[in-house]
């Protein structure tokens, strides 16, 4: 990492790169799996919890349940190729293709991040100091629920941004002379 830090960007890149990284070395877990699976699990089972509020709070949480919901399956169907490479072998092949992808995120969406973030800010703030009726009669884990989507897309997001780990597969000249 660069000496001076420019930017909270810069640092959760660094960390998502590093986590990536961390992973795949420690456990053989690919990074692709990093960036399929968690923010899809956490947006249907935030899902499945907004669709159970809805039954026991109040009925306004169908609409955020169904969002979730139909985000999840677009979600599915939609990154299909990232679904079957994140099942594949970490490969060089797979690293020049989507470490090609993330410097051109990397570059591209900062402004995007910088939304998420401050969006996640805010919505996790709001949903522990706001303490209105409806809220009060929420529990723990059902206050926890708004903020979870935005911090799963937000890790996402860095996730795909972030520069992907070193394959071990010995194609050390191809991985080396990528852009």
């Amino acid at each position: 990492m660069a000496s001076e830090i420019k930017s909270p960007d810069e640092v959760l890149l660094y960390c998502a790169s590093k986590a990536m990284g961390q992973a795949y070395r420690e456990f053989g877990i690919s990074p692709l799996a990093l960036q399929f699976w968690p923010a899809l699990c956490a947006v249907a089972v935030s899902g499945l919890a907004f669709l159970y509020m809805s039954a026991e709070v109040d009925p306004y949480y169908l609409p955020v349940a169904a969002m979730c919901l139909t985000w999840a399956r677009m979600y599915w169907r939609d990154h299909a190729t990232l679904r079957a490479d994140s099942k594949r072998e970490w490969s060089a092949d797979l690293f020049r293709q989507y470490g090609g992808k993330a410097a051109l995120l990397r570059t591209g969406t900062i402004w995007v991040r910088y939304l998420m973030l401050s969006a996640a800010l805010m919505t996790t703030l709001i949903s522990f100091s706001d303490m209105s009726e409806e809220i009060n009669r929420l529990a723990t884990w059902q206050r926890c629920m708004f903020p979870l989507n935005i911090w799963a897309l937000v890790a996402l997001a860095y996730s795909q941004s972030a520069e992907p780990p070193t394959p071990h597969d010995g194609d050390f000249f191809g991985v080396t002379g990528r852009a």
